[in-house]
């Protein structure tokens, strides 16, 4: 399953699509940015499926 995730803190500000594994519960960084988290962003819906699958 893959997540957007907002990344808010001193020194970050963006955000990361994470994969996030549910049956053991791991958590891996697909992709980040450092855009606006009101940002309108459009993904590679395809390229994420793979990734997602792996």
């Amino acid at each position: 399953m893959l997540l957007r995730v907002a990344a808010i803190g001193r020194q970050v500000d963006g955000f990361r699509v994470v994969a996030w594994e549910p049956t053991t519960g791991d958590l891996s960084i697909v992709t980040t940015t450092d855009l606006p988290v009101e940002a309108s962003v459009v993904f590679a819906h395809g390229a994420l499926r793979e990734v997602g699958a792996g």
